[in-house]
């Protein structure tokens, strides 16, 4: 005859203790991204009321005749537009100043002034 042997430990999987523990320390962990995102932005001071628009920034490797090392360009998109057409608009913008395009880096959103 076997024993089931006995635990030792509580495990609090699925106790409404838990679940509360849980999204309290989630919202601790979000109120702490919030705060330190809203501390890297500049302030200007009082008097200046600066509005942050955000800008989809595309970024590729290009060159110069398709000669010589590849270097990095971005292409800075009007606010609202969509990635699929900034990075549409950057390859176009890149043609039509002689470069060739070596590699698509990546596509970011920005904010700024």
């Amino acid at each position: 005859m076997t024993t089931k042997p006995k635990h030792t430990t509580t495990r609090l999987r699925h106790g409404a203790a838990n679940r509360l523990n849980h999204r309290l320390s989630e919202q601790a962990r979000l109120e702490k991204e919030l705060r330190d995102a809203l501390n890297g932005i500049p302030s200007l001071g009082n008097d200046k009321q600066v509005r942050l628009r955000e800008y989809t920034v595309v970024t590729f490797t290009v060159r110069k005749d398709n000669s010589g090392l590849p270097r990095r360009w971005e292409y800075v998109a009007k606010p609202g537009t969509w990635e699929s057409v900034a990075e549409h608009d950057a390859r176009i913008a890149a043609r039509k100043q002689g470069l060739v395009i070596h590699a698509h880096l990546e596509t970011t959103k920005e904010l700024r002034a």
